[in-house]
């Protein structure tokens, strides 16, 4: 049994599964997949803090959780860019404008991270297993075999870090819905 294997099945919350193993795996064929984790004395430590990432990714999943009241504050720029463009509307109105889009981005997160966990659930049948807590660097999901995939709800929504990880490295990329003309992706997902 391995260290890992003894850690998982002795901590609270955490268990020894293919998923876990196929991850921890892939991440040890190609160590540069490794996420950085701050201060770890030794290989041990190590592996303790990777494990308390994959399983604190798992556990607190989209759907065991709830969502938080947005916290962010707008810029007071915004005031004065929509009162330009839209002279008629009152501060109410502005202020609506501005709770709406933030309610909108917030909700466009979650869509993400409730994508991620219906492939998780979906893609083991075909041996796909998800990189829980961000374990693998910039992947979201591993094979057996070392495949790596990074999925996006849509086309338009990759920031420049997860593209640049893929350059010179063999990481495939999904896209649910092309953000362009609305097409969907599902069939291109299982090939």
């Amino acid at each position: 049994m391995s260290e890992a294997e003894n850690i998982a099945k002795i901590r609270s919350g955490m268990f020894w599964n293919d998923s876990v193993k196929t991850v921890l795996s892939v991440c040890c064929n190609s160590p540069e997949l490794f996420p950085y984790l701050k201060v770890c004395n030794s290989r041990l430590d190590y592996i303790t803090k990777w494990l308390n990432k994959y399983f604190g990714g798992y556990n607190n999943r989209a759907s065991k959780r709830t969502s938080k009241k947005i916290g962010t504050v707008s810029d007071k720029i915004i005031d004065t860019i929509l009162s330009a463009r839209l002279p008629s509307l009152s501060t109410d109105g502005i202020n609506n404008i501005k709770y709406a889009h933030r309610l909108s981005m917030s909700a466009e997160n979650i869509l993400g991270l409730l994508l991620e966990e219906y492939l998780a659930e979906k893609l083991s049948f075909y041996g796909w297993y998800c990189a829980w807590g961000e374990t693998i660097n910039k992947v979201d999901f591993c094979t057996k075999k070392g495949e790596l995939l990074q999925v996006k709800n849509r086309s338009n929504s990759e920031n420049s870090s997860s593209s640049s990880v893929r350059k010179g490295t063999i990481i495939r990329k999904w896209h649910r819905v092309n953000a362009q003309n609305g097409a969907y992706y599902w069939k291109e997902l299982i090939n």
